[in-house]
């Protein structure tokens, strides 16, 4: 029996999915919470059991987290499963976690290169399939970063060695299409998501603390090219204004040291061809530093940080708002329906104390101009709309530290006083938020709100607000023996049905 045509078969046979886009959610916090950073685990309905992953804080831990509450048997490939196993002897076949892990799990998009969104990656890379090369996506000094990370003495080079290859994206600049997958269909390894022509990614660059060396980050945007259905994925972002002006005293501060001092001026390194640091650091003068023309210092240090080759100037240093822009079709139109958006912090934080993060406060600003920017002067009928996806959620160790869930608690009563701010724009965008918990399964779909499968057993939480409504569209999995549903009277009037419920739900309109 030719087994990949037999998975093959079956897999066009299985009927069309109800939703565009599913994803696992492996982890959906930052900072110290070690088994669950920040990764979501994204496949579209063409293709429902081949997964990317966005960023890859958490693997291993997160993917056995769904297996005990049974939430990893809605997304495994079970026929895939049986046969890969049936055809292999004994002390070859692979246990659930291990079949997601290395024939599911296909692709990676990076935002940043830190620890926190790149983890899981590179502590399960040893475990992954030698000889699939899958694709690692990001931007060039992102995927150096990535690089460095999966290098001696850190790590070994799972790069030089055929379990990765790097596939740059420039900012602004889509995907190459298609991308040619590398994997082995016969062993059982799943093609890369991307390289069919299903679906298209473009990338934009965030900012993310211009006081440190590590302050580039990016924004995905995934589409199906058929049913111009878009999801935004966000990586760590500070808000513009704020990360302007990290930037500009960081150049006065740069620009005010003595010669014996530039080697602690951090926006020095990307300048130079190399990041090398100490190579920059021997060569540059007081002269060379003195002499600096800043616009073309900002075009050059640009194209480094993010291989953006339009350059900026320090007033013009505005990547959020360039998003915007660039999406603002996309959602005027309905395409882009969901938006994951870091939250790291409740309100009130000292700007100097972001560190290139946001807070309730600062995410519903972002909103705003969204909706400004999308429908500037006029409603549209019906007005689009996009679900926020809040991740990225830290520890706040000036909560009551016996409770972990404290800071999502903060953060979910904050974004339903925010929210009200949003209300005066919903004939431009209807919004609603969603804060997922580990192993929540997300059906995002175009023109509705997102349905969010929680773990059979897991227990209901009360929202901050009395009169927060839950989505018609609000599920959980009921033992896996079908659907439990609410039908939005609020939190506390569903928690007897909605006994599996994970997610917190804050207001919607």
């Amino acid at each position: 029996v030719n087994l990949p045509y037999v998975f093959y078969t079956l897999m066009a046979a299985l009927p069309e999915a109800a939703y565009d886009f599913r994803v696992l959610v492996c982890g959906e916090k930052g900072g110290g919470y070690a088994t669950q950073l920040t990764s979501f685990f994204l496949a579209h309905k063409k293709d429902p059991f081949n997964f990317v992953s966005l960023d890859a804080g958490s693997s291993f831990d997160c993917i056995k987290a769904a297996k005990n509450n049974g939430q990893l048997n809605h997304v495994l490939n079970s026929a895939g499963f049986a046969d890969y196993n049936g055809a292999k002897a004994d002390g070859q076949k692979l246990d659930k976690v291990g079949f997601f892990r290395q024939r599911q799990l296909n692709a990676f998009l990076i935002t940043h290169a830190h620890m926190d969104h790149l983890a899981g990656l590179v502590i399960s890379s040893a475990d992954d399939v030698y000889g699939a090369k899958k694709s690692v996506f990001g931007t060039p000094v992102v995927l150096q970063g990535v690089e460095r990370a999966m290098s001696p003495p850190l790590w070994p080079p799972f790069f030089k060695l055929p379990f990765y290859k790097k596939v740059e994206v420039k900012p602004g600049a889509a995907a190459a299409t298609p991308l040619k997958g590398q994997n082995d269909p016969a062993a059982w390894v799943g093609s890369d998501p991307f390289a069919g022509s299903e679906l298209k990614l473009q990338t934009f660059r965030l900012s993310h603390d211009q006081s440190l060396d590590t302050s580039w980050s990016s924004a995905f945007l995934v589409c199906q090219r058929r049913q111009g259905s878009c999801v935004l994925f966000m990586g760590d972002t500070g808000p513009d204004d704020a990360e302007q002006r990290r930037l500009r005293d960081g150049i006065i501060d740069a620009e005010q040291k003595s010669p014996g001092d530039w080697k602690s001026a951090k926006l020095l390194g990307p300048v130079f061809e190399s990041n090398d640091k100490e190579k920059w650091q021997e060569t540059m003068t007081k002269a060379d530093w003195k002499g600096i023309k800043w616009p073309e210092f900002m075009k050059k240090w640009n194209r480094r940080v993010s291989g953006d080759e339009s350059g900026d100037t320090l007033k013009t240093f505005k990547p959020l708002a360039h998003l915007w822009g660039k999406v603002a079709n996309l959602v005027r139109d309905g395409s882009l329906h969901t938006i994951f958006i870091e939250c790291s912090y409740p309100d009130p934080k000292p700007e100097n104390m972001l560190y290139g993060h946001l807070t309730p406060k600062l995410v519903v600003n972002e909103l705003v101009k969204i909706a400004k920017v999308a429908g500037p002067g006029k409603a549209m009928q019906p007005a689009p709309r996009v679900n926020v996806v809040i991740t990225h959620i830290k520890p706040t160790f000036n909560l009551p530290t016996d409770d972990l869930d404290a800071p999502v608690k903060k953060i979910e009563e904050q974004l339903n006083v925010e929210w009200k701010r949003l209300t005066k724009f919903e004939k431009n965008v209807k919004f609603a938020f969603v804060i997922p918990h580990q192993t929540d399964i997300l059906e995002l779909s175009k023109g509705a709100r997102v349905k969010v499968n929680a773990a059979a057993g897991v227990s209901a939480r009360d929202a901050m607000n009395d009169d927060a409504l839950l989505s018609d569209d609000y599920y959980a999995y009921d033992d896996g023996a079908g659907y439990g549903r609410g039908h939005g009277n609020g939190v506390r009037a569903e928690r007897d049905h909605f006994k599996h419920q994970s997610a917190v739900a804050v207001p919607q309109y």
